[in-house]
């Protein structure tokens, strides 16, 4: 595919009914693998700290919707079964593993950030947050609320301390190490039910549809 010219895939592409087409990875044995589990349990993997997370409703802006809503089950499973529980999954073979793992939800809802009043914390609808945009960016720091400002303030705060520090820098700025089920260690950031920006939760409740997926 890398010999093909780019002008040939566009051209396919274009010609086909759907003008869409989804590229996955193909396990090759050399940089994409089938057997992950069995390969981190015997540490062939970069042994290097992991910051990895997921938000509550990815699926929102994946799965099909009208103007008058969205299908919030068909979300839900969509979300849990491609995004979130291969997320945990991954998290707990890395603590089984014994490295250095630091897992988040994020939950925030804001207009300026919602194309639709029934969309919900989409797929990354975090993202202005992480990099503090909803803070600089024309048309959406006009509608930046004080409580959004505060969130994205210490989401750049726990970017940042990763990024200079990824074994510690996460412990300094008050994140615990993930442990699984063990303890509250996975870190809730912007909590629908409370007015702190982080709150810490035992994953056990919000992965368990996993245990059917």
């Amino acid at each position: 595919m890398q010999k093909v010219p780019w002008q040939a895939l566009t051209d396919y592409i274009l010609a086909h009914p759907e003008k869409n087409y989804l590229f996955r990875i193909v396990s090759d044995g050399i940089t994409a693998f089938t057997d992950i589990a069995a390969r981190t349990a015997a540490g062939k993997l970069a042994k290097i700290p992991q910051f990895s997370g997921h938000l509550d409703n990815e699926g929102d802006s994946l799965v099909p919707f009208s103007f008058d809503g969205i299908n919030q089950t068909a979300s839900d499973e969509f979300s849990f079964s491609l995004l979130i529980c291969p997320t945990a999954r991954e998290a707990q073979l890395r603590i089984d593993a014994g490295l250095t793992t630091f897992r988040y939800r994020y939950s925030g809802v804001y207009p300026n950030l919602s194309p639709y009043p029934f969309i919900r914390t989409y797929h990354t609808s975090d993202v202005p947050m992480w990099f503090g945009a909803v803070n600089t960016v024309q048309g959406l720091k006009e509608k930046t609320t004080a409580e959004q400002k505060k969130q994205s303030e210490y989401m750049q705060g726990a970017l940042a301390a990763f990024t200079k520090d990824p074994k510690q820098g996460l412990v300094k700025y008050g994140w615990p190490l993930y442990q699984g089920n063990k303890g509250k260690t996975l870190v809730h950031l912007d909590p629908r039910n409370s007015s702190k920006l982080v709150v810490l939760e035992n994953p056990a409740e919000f992965d368990a549809p996993c245990a059917s997926t």
